[in-house]
């Protein structure tokens, strides 16, 4: 019993740092654009994003949500399946937020700085 007790212990003391999910932290979520003319331009959506907790949304490109790894505060790692104009495959997805929310960074197989909109 006393091995069992300490086996149990060893093994939770290398728990893993990152966190895994199948949904966008909330911090994520809403309208993000290459900047705030393009945010209030209707005209012009091809240049934004949308993000909900299970998917991402660009103007042909959507990407349906499997798995979130949460790296670090205001870090997160997204694999998913994405659909752009008739193609699917599978997508990997870093997304850093700055430290007040309003700078959206994007890498891996999407490359891009982004601006939250702000009122849509």
């Amino acid at each position: 019993m006393r091995s069992l007790i300490w086996t149990t212990t060893f093994v939770a003391s290398f728990a893993p740092v990152a966190a895994f999910a199948d949904a966008i932290p909330t911090a994520f979520h809403g309208n993000w654009s290459q900047s705030q003319a393009t945010c209030n331009d209707p005209n012009e959506d091809t240049h934004g994003l949308t993000i909900t907790p299970n998917a991402l949304s660009f103007y042909e490109l959507q990407i349906k949500v499997a798995q979130v790894t949460d790296v670090a505060p205001g870090y997160v790692k997204v694999e998913g399946t994405y659909r752009d104009a008739g193609d699917t495959g599978q997508i990997a997805v870093d997304m850093f937020l700055s430290t007040e929310d309003s700078v959206l960074a994007l890498s891996g197989d999407l490359n891009s700085q982004l601006v939250r909109c702000r009122g849509k």
